[in-house]
């Protein structure tokens, strides 16, 4: 909670700070803000917001998996298969999965359709 209230006010300060001197604003960046180009940006956002969800998806992944070979989470039926209990995969898990499914479909073909056509297209 110290953190983020930390943050917020150190956030504040330097919005504060900018408004009263803007011409400082160029010491603090790399680039020019007035040569920025935002598709590029949209472009690399997109990116990186379907990479984290991909991510996010591949971490719930392992972690069922690496749950699913714990033997605390299934017992062998008569035939000798593998019976998983029903607290294997959490609700939570389920449902941050399927709510990044549409996220990274439809951040990562906004990403692909834009790259195609910036470096195939005209």
């Amino acid at each position: 909670m110290a953190s983020g209230l930390l943050n917020m006010m150190l956030a504040m300060g330097l919005v504060v700070f900018f408004l009263l001197f803007p011409e400082k604003i160029q010491l603090f960046l790399i680039f020019n803000i007035k040569t920025l180009n935002i598709d590029t940006v949209k472009i690399i956002g997109s990116g990186l917001f379907s990479l984290i969800m991909l991510l996010i998806q591949i971490v719930i992944l392992i972690i069922i998996y690496r749950r699913s070979k714990d033997p605390e989470n299934y017992h062998l039926n008569f035939f000798g298969k593998k019976v998983f209990h029903n607290g294997l995969v959490k609700s939570l898990e389920v449902t941050v999965f399927l709510a990044c499914a549409p996220c990274f479909l439809f951040s990562g073909a906004y990403f692909a359709a834009k790259i195609i056509t910036n470096f195939f297209g005209n």
